[in-house]
């Protein structure tokens, strides 16, 4: 015969245990006892009343337990869910490193075959891979781009079954998309295939749909051998 388990199934036991432990029997944690818990078990010694209360606020939606300055297990279990309790450090999710240092410091968040959502042998290329691929903060893209027909480059993996798309409709994509998520510049990894006069039609599309947002020019920088820093903007003046 199967015992009961004492903690239904969505209330995680560890939490149930932690709150019930600073509860001292109670149905409740007061704000005070919330205070304990984030200097003892959360280490967050600049913690003060008005810091668990605040919490009270915003993760507490029982009326009366608000009322009471209070919070219900339901609410502490919202709260040890939240981002306020991630491992993460919350300022990190911001740029917080000296970006002024030469391009080669640093590491760049980079893809490989951006087009593809699939395999390498018969997957589909899509122009959603790359919209996906900018928004997770990716700032370098590659391009595998070959000759098509009607003198229209493609990209795709070549020698392979993947689908194709067209280089200008990839280009339009990261012209729309390039810096939603990010300021920082861009490099596309062009893996060229193409003939001469393919060549000179890409080189037409990414002047004329990039525009003043593509590096045309060698920028007004120091020679001093470095590269810029992700800081200088890279835009034609």
């Amino acid at each position: 015969m199967m015992k009961k388990s004492k903690v239904p199934q969505s209330r995680r036991a560890e939490i149930m245990g932690l709150f019930q432990n600073h509860a001292e029997g109670l149905t409740t944690l007061s704000a005070s006892a919330l205070l304990k818990f984030l200097h003892k078990d959360q280490m967050q010694h600049a913690a003060n009343i008005d810091t668990a209360e605040s919490l009270i606020d915003k993760y507490e939606i029982e009326k009366a337990a608000i009322e009471s300055r209070s919070m219900t297990f339901e609410g502490f279990l919202r709260y040890m869910e939240s981002k306020d309790c991630c491992l993460f450090d919350q300022t990190h999710t911001s740029v917080y490193q000296d970006m002024g240092q030469p391009l080669n410091s640093y590491f760049i968040s980079s893809s490989h075959n951006t087009y593809l959502t699939g395999d390498q042998l018969v997957g589909r290329s899509h122009l959603d891979a790359y919209v996906s691929a900018l928004r997770k903060g990716c700032r370098c893209l590659e391009i595998d781009c070959w000759d098509g027909p009607d003198m229209e480059p493609v990209v795709y993996h070549g020698y392979t079954l993947t689908t194709k798309i067209l280089f200008k409709d990839v280009i339009a994509t990261v012209a729309q998309h390039a810096f939603e998520v990010s300021a920082f510049p861009i490099i596309l990894s062009l893996e060229n295939h193409c003939c001469e006069e393919q060549q000179e039609v890409m080189a037409q599309y990414l002047i004329s749909i990039l525009g003043d947002k593509l590096l045309k020019s060698p920028l007004d920088h120091p020679t001093s051998g470095d590269l810029p820093s992700p800081n200088v903007r890279l835009k034609e003046k």
